[in-house]
């Protein structure tokens, strides 16, 4: 059985923190994947956040509306999920300079420790 995977760009970049951070986030590097039941748009909402190199905590944008139910329930049954940027665009509109993707953490993915310092793979 094919491991679920969601594969998407940010939403909402335009209107968050991803431009102070374009100079030091690469491809590969991991962002958090934080809930937020509370929002007043969408209780599925999914808010991704960087963990920038001075251990301040960006929020980058969401998970978008139209996959944020079946992502949040991914999160939920998936025992290591894990969100890697997979491109990184930065002369795009906003709202196409970053992909990521979210699945089940791999032998090989970067990992955000307890500290919130990034583990790059062993490769």
């Amino acid at each position: 059985m094919e491991k679920q995977r969601f594969e998407f760009y940010v939403a909402g970049v335009q209107h968050h923190n991803l431009h102070s951070y374009l100079d030091e986030i690469e491809v590969g590097f991991p962002l958090n994947m934080v809930p937020e039941p509370e929002n007043k748009y969408d209780h599925n909402a999914v808010k991704l956040v960087y963990c920038a190199a001075d251990e301040s905590l960006a929020m980058i944008g969401y998970v978008p509306g139209k996959i944020s139910a079946t992502v949040t329930a991914f999160i939920r049954v998936c025992p290591e999920p894990v969100c890697i940027i997979t491109e990184l665009n930065k002369e795009e509109k906003p709202w196409k300079q970053i992909k990521v993707v979210i699945r089940e953490y791999e032998d090989g993915d970067a990992w955000l420790c307890l500290d919130n310092s990034i583990v790059p793979s062993a490769e």
